[in-house]
């Protein structure tokens, strides 16, 4: 199966925080959009099947205000590549996979950093949180917090 076509299935079947779902169609436009742009990084089996995957882009001020107020924001007209905010906008890997310790989660972070690296801060949103829903870290916070056990 192609990576599109993964992310696709586990989009639509086991991200359950979306409010409001992409048709099938439109999901599939998004992530050719997000892969032509080098904003998905992957972990698949070797068979293809999707592991895990962050989903990040470079933003600048602007842009991460207009995301925070939820104004339009369609990336396939927007520059996601260079500003000097990473914001991670998906994340994922399999149940089965999880843990701080296991391999998808160490491959993700290092290639995470290794791609975003000049970004000055990085932000995410803590879906199970309540109290602190959005983590805004600079640059060598975000160092230390995830490669600093590593």
């Amino acid at each position: 199966m192609k990576l599109v076509d993964e992310l696709v299935r586990i989009y639509l079947n086991e991200e359950t925080w979306h409010q409001t779902k992409l048709s099938e169609a439109e999901a599939k436009a998004y992530y050719e959009v997000a892969l032509t742009k080098g904003r998905v990084l992957a972990y698949q089996s070797e068979d293809g099947e999707l592991l895990g995957y962050v989903e990040s882009w470079l933003i600048d001020f602007g842009q991460f205000g207009r995301i925070l107020c939820h104004l339009p924001f369609d990336i396939s007209r927007e520059d996601i590549q260079s500003g000097p905010i990473c914001y991670v906008a998906g994340t994922w890997i399999k149940p089965s996979e999880r843990g701080f310790k296991a391999t998808i989660f160490k491959y993700l972070v290092s290639q995470f950093f290794r791609q975003n690296f000049h970004a000055e801060f990085f932000v995410g949103e803590a879906r199970r949180k309540k109290t602190a829903p959005l983590k805004v870290l600079k640059r060598t916070e975000a160092i230390k917090k995830y490669l600093g056990d590593m």
